[in-house]
């Protein structure tokens, strides 16, 4: 975190000790939460996501900037169109529950929407 050319993970260097196994991590809790609710999974430039309906969810690091994007974040935008809503994995780690209610109301906010 000292180091200004760090951008967990976002330049797709996973091999931080901090990192190691977030890809993965956040493909189990995305997968997990699309069985819970049924979402459908999707892949977005190597991150995990889900579509329901019209709504693409993209599921990001909580460190990531999604008002600032660039690198994998940025190209996963593009993928999933400029309507992206986010949930960071601490969230669906933590509030599945409350993340499906946020996103099944359509939140648009600075929290949720790009």
């Amino acid at each position: 975190m000292h180091n200004k050319g760090y951008q967990s993970g976002l330049d797709s260097n996973f091999e931080y000790p901090e990192l190691k196994g977030w890809i993965q991590s956040a493909k189990e809790l995305t997968e997990q939460f699309s069985s819970y609710f049924g979402y459908e999974n999707v892949n977005w430039a190597g991150i995990p996501g889900m579509q329901l309906g019209s709504q693409n969810i993209i599921v990001i690091h909580p460190l990531w900037n999604k008002d600032n994007a660039n690198g994998i974040l940025a190209d996963a935008i593009v993928e999933a169109g400029k309507q992206a809503i986010f949930i960071d994995t601490f969230n669906l780690l933590r509030r599945p529950g409350w993340c499906h209610q946020e996103l099944g109301l359509g939140v648009e906010d600075d929290i949720w929407a790009f």
